[in-house]
């Protein structure tokens, strides 16, 4: 059987504070694309990447146009996503058009099928297995783009905490921070370089082995083990539903809390605005109650988006959901987009940023 032909990836580890780029990186990123190249940061989470843009486009201000800095997530409405997703692959897709740099900022979507490649690549630690994904969009399209000076090996800056801060939110996020540790530590002590394909087998297999290192500390070890009990606890849960399934379950608020509380899912938000006649619209200006049966469900889905569960666990924060377990907020445009309010928590939307909870 062939083999895969041998690539390798240059590795960067810059130790910063809530694994956020100072502005040594940021300035970097902007003298980067200056230079023509083609630069992406990966975040692990939507706020960070629109904090991330904002900081951007306050320092590049004068240097770099609008359209060269770019937001991508999975918080936007789906036909303003569509049309993010085809901006990026007109960018950096295959027959992206690579006139002058760009700097994308985006979240783990980008590391999904998307055909993209990038010159340099920077990416807030993650689990080995999607850092991996990630760097499948660096340098992705060998003999088909030219590089500029400077960037003609493929780079990953992965930044990394103080030892001081552990991982914090990331931990929360994968949900094991002995993962996140041992990548952190196969990153430290691979000389700078990581060859492929034999990273594949070798860094995975290592990092998920469920023997231990013997050189975990302390705090990485009790993550673990946090991490293995809620593990054992839902698969005891999906017993008792299996065994149970025989039994008639009720469709009660409480009882499909029980069976989807091992994962948060997102739930799914409509924006809406009124019209001069005060009727209720959604943002491509369809009047809520005039939809037609027949496409009724593609106008909202095109015109809804998704947000975490946890933003609704405080009661007060977000309208109720409706039969169809749909969250209406009104909102009203204003210069930048659309502003709406429920209690005391500001939310914001904008085909450029996308949804945002202003906290209080």
């Amino acid at each position: 059987r062939q083999q895969p032909a041998k690539t390798h990836v240059n590795i960067e580890l810059q130790t910063v504070s809530g694994l956020l780029p100072d502005d040594d990186l940021l300035e970097r990123m902007i003298t980067a694309a200056e230079q023509g190249a083609q630069v992406c940061f990966i975040c692990n989470l939507v706020d960070v990447a629109q904090q991330s843009l904002r900081q951007l486009r306050k320092k590049a201000a004068g240097r770099l146009s609008e359209d060269q800095l770019i937001l991508f997530h999975s918080r936007f409405v789906f036909a303003d996503r569509e049309k993010k997703e085809n901006k990026v692959l007109g960018l950096f897709g295959p027959e992206g058009k690579r006139q002058k740099g760009n700097i994308l900022v985006s979240t783990q979507v980008f590391e999904c099928s998307i055909d993209a490649d990038m010159d340099w690549m920077i990416s807030q630690l993650c689990p080995v297995d999607l850092l991996f994904q990630r760097w499948g969009r660096l340098h992705r399209h060998q003999n088909k783009h030219k590089r500029p000076e400077g960037f003609d090996q493929p780079l990953c800056t992965v930044l990394v905490p103080p030892e001081s801060e552990e991982y914090q939110l990331h931990e929360l996020i994968y949900g094991d921070s002995r993962i996140l540790w041992r990548t952190e530590q196969l990153l430290a002590g691979s000389g700078n370089i990581v060859e492929f394909p034999e990273a594949y087998r070798q860094w995975i297999e290592s990092v998920y082995d469920e023997e231990d290192w013997g050189s975990e500390p302390d705090w990485v070890m009790a993550s673990h083990q946090d991490f293995a009990d809620h593990q054992q606890s839902q698969r005891m849960g999906a017993k008792v539903l299996i065994k149970s399934a025989m039994n008639t379950l009720a469709d009660t608020d409480d009882k499909i809390s029980a069976v989807t509380r091992d994962g948060e899912m997102n739930l799914t938000l409509v924006p809406v605005i009124s019209n001069a006649q005060g009727e209720r619209c959604l943002l491509d200006g369809s009047v809520v109650d005039e939809l037609d049966k027949s496409n009724r469900f593609e106008k909202i889905s095109l015109n809804s988006l998704g947000i975490p569960a946890s933003w609704n666990k405080n009661e007060g924060q977000l309208p109720d959901m409706d039969d169809v377990r749909l969250i209406w907020l009104e909102m009203e445009a204003d210069e930048q987009g659309y502003r709406g309010h429920w209690g005391e928590t500001e939310y914001k939307y904008s085909a450029e940023a996308g949804f945002q909870r202003i906290k209080k």
